[in-house]
């Protein structure tokens, strides 16, 4: 629970931080343990504007399979993420028709049976970055890990 709390307080004062990339790594490692995730990732844009790369993953290492994790502006969780601007379970992957596309040419390097959960990052009504959940270690998802990481409304009426 301590860590649940840790994650409630960052994702309060996320507005006050400058740059989300400077506290990336603190935010994969708080969703982490909160959660009980086997693997996370963060996802930004690359320097050409062209990929969201990971920048950022949970556990650091070589078997961790969101760590080289890539997708293109064009890849159509992308395109769903940017315009939903919603949370994205990795089972909808399988049954909405936007993703008919990857079903049918298949997934590329992004391994699907890995991933729970794509939670959009959201700044002036644009996607800048991907929150990548992982299985988790024991159990399922509940509509929680969207919840904890939502500012207080009264924080978002301010801005």
């Amino acid at each position: 629970m301590k860590e649940r709390q840790k994650l409630s307080d960052f994702a309060s004062k996320i507005y006050d931080i400058f740059s989300l990339q400077e506290q990336g790594k603190n935010l994969v490692t708080l969703v982490t343990k909160a959660f009980g995730c086997q693997h996370a990732c963060l996802l930004f844009l690359d320097v050409y504007g062209e990929d969201f790369t990971t920048l950022f993953c949970q556990p650091r290492s070589k078997n961790n399979p969101l760590s080289h994790l890539r997708l293109n502006r064009q890849n159509p969780i992308i395109k769903h993420l940017g315009r939903e601007k919603k949370l994205l379970a990795g089972e909808s992957l399988a049954t909405l028709p936007d993703f008919r596309s990857l079903r049918e040419k298949g997934a590329g390097e992004i391994k699907l049976d890995e991933i729970e959960l794509f939670l959009p990052l959201i700044s002036r009504h644009r996607l800048i970055g991907i929150l990548v959940l992982g299985k988790k270690q024991s159990g399922s998802y509940s509509p929680e890990p969207s919840f904890m990481l939502k500012p207080p409304r009264r924080r978002a009426l301010m801005n």
